[in-house]
């Protein structure tokens, strides 16, 4: 993704999996004052590294999908 984007990296990073590795490149690709949305299921801790993302004003959102509001289609 960084040379996609020139070494800029991106406005949004979406971890979806849940494994660390997954929300490490997260953390390596958003650019300054970009957001990491974080919607995986992680079984067990991961490492954020503030050391180097505190100085570049991201944000860092959380949240288990919603299950009870998604409409379930079905085949009728």
């Amino acid at each position: 993704m960084m040379a996609y984007t020139a070494n800029r990296g991106v406005d949004v990073a979406i971890e979806a999996i849940g494994i660390s590795s997954s929300f490490d490149v997260c953390q390596a690709i958003v650019t300054a004052g970009g957001h990491i949305a974080n919607i995986g299921v992680h079984g067990k801790p991961v490492q954020l590294n503030l050391d180097k993302l505190w100085s570049q004003n991201i944000t860092l959102t959380t949240r288990l999908v919603d299950t009870v509001s998604t409409p379930c289609f079905s085949k009728q």
